[in-house]
């Protein structure tokens, strides 16, 4: 191209005046060549005009919409600075940095809309190199393209280097891996708010950083726009649209950012929409399709303030679904993996409230298969959990369209995806039940959201079953709060009565399964709940007209990929060495029948080198903790405490729900949990155990409650998480005889009969059962205890 030759505009002109602030936009259009005599052709012109003046031209056409040739434009330049430029040309080295700085600026910013992400980070990386105190700018370039690649972990690394960014903070927020791997504990919030509270919440929040932002842009916008040539009645239209975005975000800054109204969510969208037309307006008087990243980034605003207007209608549905289609073809044109997830996303929602499911949920599927890839590569659970939680609403969408339109598969996959990671090996990828292998055993899973459940039966050849019970959400939160017989008569929800009979509509796929022969009594069901249903003993609830543990054999896991872990890990040697551990309470009335039951729970273990502890020198937390990794087996009869509070309440129960075990020489006071509490945090602190099993004969001891990594942490957990193989633990309080009957008869069956884990269980269950006769209320304190991990 002969850069000075045009009719239109003369470079060397531009240049040699020190480069003009404003650029007709039909320039942009004729700088299409590769500019690599560009230093040669600008001879004649004045050093630092020379330089100065391109790179106005470079940041000029980076902002506007040639980014393409802002990018060869200053990446020519940059070449030229690092070789002999400087030198020929005698620029002083103050000059040459602020050259540098400005065309780092500018290349990065150039690459990012153009989709460039390995540019942004290569010029960042050299720029680093180069001078001791870059501009923050370049390295926040950089980090805008590693997140466009889904390099978050890279991302992340590089944004600890740079002060608070609330954009990046923003883009970050949802991806970056959590900073501490113990942080994957966290308790998961259990919101009570009513669904309006929670939005018009979010409302607020979201308006104080949205009116800032788009001021900011509000001012780029306007003064691209004054740059170029346009009709009077053009301008008019534009002023006209100008005034109606400076209404919108003046109403909301008012009125929702101030904490004014209390229909906050309300007049947000409202004026969100508003002020999305203005600027689709003002953008439709240049060209319309999608050019640039910005113009790519609104469709997906615009998308949203659409889906976000009550009184939207088709025509408005198919404008957001034409925008976004644009912008996902330039998205995918430039590789920019993470804009492509948030468009697909954006589209699938679209097309969702249009009523096309099968397009949305083609959408909705790209979204998760991005999503698991990268949750896949990252090198902690703590990551994944992170990755996995950008998206939350997506399982959902997946699970009800997925079922709707026949693909099972897919929907166990996404009811899947946010459980146990916490129990993962960071090598481990996510399961996709299509590849998990043939088993002996069979899984049962439990899918829970806002509209009710969904259950999944995954049987061993790979046959998927599903069912979706006819209880809502608000329904099932009332049952599930009366699951111990003692409480079937103090529900709320009901005057009286037990909740088996609604919750054994869950059990349907078990029934589907036996008709056709592929399910048979006898055999172990492996079973993943999520909250609230982790507190309900799944065993105790009819199948096939009577308490499914007359006919199969339970375990608990976190997940298919839990469960598959614990198949193949499970390869211990048969236990040699057992302890029993003691603790009654201060405040028991007979502390010798305490321990008296104790003793007979583990008659059956006498085969094995057994220890005993029952004084209060011995029972503290540090001598529980050495105990617990010295034998095999540990058979603890303690006081459990779990919290009670509403959900609404912060609780942590790897904080607040444990033991209550001895301390300074005193046997536990009931009355004062906190001070004799060894909690599951205690517990973790203490590092990893091989014990093959652990009994908490203790009340309460199974009770969990959500983490941040989809796992129910409790004490059960905690041990779990320590590395012990299996665990009993309790649902409701129990009294000593059926703790001490149940184990008794467990370990006989177990590691007298050799019976697996998962039969000696329900042997001992059934004993129980039989023991307590006929009425429902009597033999359900049977099914007190259930085993979580190893069945085997």
């Amino acid at each position: 191209m002969n850069w000075h030759g045009s009719s239109k505009f003369n470079v060397v002109e531009f240049v040699r005046s020190g480069g003009s602030p404003t650029l007709p936009v039909e320039i942009a259009a004729e700088l299409d060549g590769q500019p690599t005599n560009l230093m040669e052709d600008l001879r004649s012109c004045e050093p630092r005009g020379r330089l100065l003046g391109v790179v106005r031209l470079a940041a000029f056409l980076s902002a506007g919409r040639n980014p393409p040739i802002a990018l060869q434009l200053a990446m020519s330049l940059w070449d030229a600075m690092s070789a002999k430029l400087p030198a020929e040309l005698g620029i002083p080295d103050p000059l040459r940095e602020t050259v540098c700085h400005n065309l780092a600026i500018t290349i990065g910013a150039a690459a990012i809309a153009n989709g460039d992400a390995d540019t942004a980070v290569r010029i960042a990386d050299l720029v680093q190199g180069r001078f001791e105190n870059p501009e923050p700018s370049i390295e926040e370039n950089a980090v805008r393209g590693l997140i466009q690649k889904f390099r978050f972990d890279e991302a992340w690394e590089r944004y600890q280097r740079l002060p608070f960014s609330p954009d990046l903070e923003g883009a970050l927020r949802d991806w970056r891996p959590i900073a501490q791997r113990e942080d994957v504990l966290r308790p998961q919030p259990i919101d009570t708010r009513t669904q309006q509270q929670k939005l018009d919440a979010a409302a607020r929040a979201a308006a104080s950083r949205w009116v800032p932002e788009q001021r900011e842009q509000q001012a780029q916008f306007k003064t691209a726009f004054m740059a170029e040539q346009h009709s009077e009645k053009e301008v008019i239209a534009f002023e006209s649209a100008w005034t109606e975005m400076e209404a919108a975000l003046d109403t909301v800054r008012d009125q929702v950012a101030a904490g004014l109204v209390d229909n906050a969510n309300e007049i947000f969208n409202r004026e969100i929409f508003r002020y999305q037309t203005a600027v689709r307006h003002a953008n439709a008087l240049k060209p319309t399709d999608v050019g640039n990243h910005l113009q790519a980034q609104h469709a997906g605003n615009y998308a949203a303030t659409v889906l976000s207007d009550p009184a939207r209608t088709n025509e408005m549905l198919m404008a957001a679904l034409t925008d976004l289609r644009s912008a996902l073809a330039w998205f995918k044109d430039r590789q920019a993996l993470a804009a492509i997830v948030s468009t697909n996303w954006a589209t699938g929602l679209i097309l969702e409230d249009l009523s096309d499911e099968s397009e949305a949920l083609a959408c909705f599927r790209e979204v998760f298969e991005a999503v698991i890839a990268v949750a896949a590569a990252r090198t902690d659970p703590a990551g994944k959990a992170a990755t996995l939680r950008t998206y939350p609403n997506l399982y959902r969408r997946l699970v009800r369209l997925g079922l709707r339109h026949g693909e099972v598969a897919l929907a166990l996959n996404a009811s899947e995806a946010l459980r146990g990671m916490a129990y993962l090996s960071s090598k481990n990828p996510v399961i996709r039940v299509e590849d998990a292998p043939a088993v002996e055993w069979h899984y049962l899973s439990i899918f829970v959201d806002d509209d009710g459940c969904v259950v999944f039966l995954r049987l061993g050849d790979g046959t998927l079953y599903t069912h979706q019970p006819d209880i809502d959400r608000l329904e099932l939160d009332a049952l599930t709060s009366r699951v111990s017989p003692r409480d079937w008569g103090r529900s709320q929800f009901r005057e009286t009565g037990s909740p088996r009979n609604r919750l054994s509509s869950l059990m349907t796929p078990l029934q589907q399964g036996v008709k056709e022969g592929r399910l048979k009594r006898g055999d172990h069901l492996v079973v993943a709940m999520d909250y609230p249903l982790n507190l309900v003993p799944m065993h105790y609830l009819d199948a096939l007209d009577r308490a499914a543990v007359h006919d199969f054999s339970f375990s608990r896991a976190a997940s298919l990929s839990d469960a598959m872990t614990i198949e193949r890990s499970e390869t211990r040697p048969a236990a040699a060495s057992a302890r029993l551990v003691a603790i009654p309470a201060s405040d028991n009335t007979d502390q010798a029948s305490h321990i008296r039951n104790a003793r007979n729970a583990v008659r059956p273990l006498q085969t094995l080198a057994l220890g005993f502890h029952m004084t209060k020198e011995e029972t503290d937390a540090s001598s529980l903790g050495n105990i617990l990794r010295a034998a095999d087996i540990v058979h603890i009869q303690s006081h459990g405490f779990f919290p009670v509070a509403s959900p609404a309440e912060t609780v942590d129960p790897l904080k607040q729900a444990g033991l209550l075990v001895s301390s300074a020489g005193s046997w536990p006071d009931r009355s004062r949990p906190e001070k004799y509490l060894m909690s599951g945090r205690d517990i973790i602190s203490g590092g990893a155990c091989h014990a093959r099993h652990v009994s908490l004969a203790a009340c309460v001891s199974g009770l969990g409650r959500p983490g941040s990594a989809g796992d129910m942490l409790g004490v059960e957990f905690a041990l779990r998480h320590i590395g012990v193989a299996s665990v009993t633990a309790s649902h409701w309080h129990v009294d000593l005889d059926t703790a001490s009957s149940f184990h008794s008869e467990f370990y006989r069956c177990w590691i007298v009969e050799g019976q697996t884990r998962g039969q000696a269980w329900q042997s001992a269950t059934l004993s129980l059962i039989d023991r307590y006769g006929p009425t429902e209320q009597d033999w359900a304190r049977a099914c007190a205890f259930s085993l979580y991990g190893s069945w085997q």
